[in-house]
């Protein structure tokens, strides 16, 4: 299913973008949980079958227990197509044949 598959990659893509940050976090400014004094990003771009998902993540805070105060953010676009509009294969072979090799 289409959906469920585009959804278990954009939940991959913020899992690595925030392990990655997150990883920076602590090499930065050490173990303890903190508001960070300044916010670490992390891009992320996945492609499947002509459809681009992008991903940005920032990192706010390593306060990961509590509901209230600072807050990580994620930005997230998905389902861009590459093409508007792509031949079908039954179509495109008679279009440009292919040459079989020896």
């Amino acid at each position: 299913d289409f959906s469920s598959r585009r959804r278990h990659m954009n939940v991959k893509m913020m899992m690595f973008a925030h392990a990655n940050c997150l990883a920076r976090a602590r090499k930065l400014y050490g173990d303890a949980e903190m508001d960070l004094p300044e916010p670490i990003t992390a891009q992320g771009i996945t492609f499947e079958g002509g459809v681009f998902h992008f991903l940005v993540y920032q990192l706010n805070t390593t306060k990961l227990q509590q509901d209230s105060g600072v807050k990580n953010m994620v930005w997230l676009d998905s389902d861009n197509r590459l093409y508007n509009y792509m031949y079908l294969w039954d179509y495109a072979k008679h279009v440009w044949p292919l040459k079989k090799r020896p």
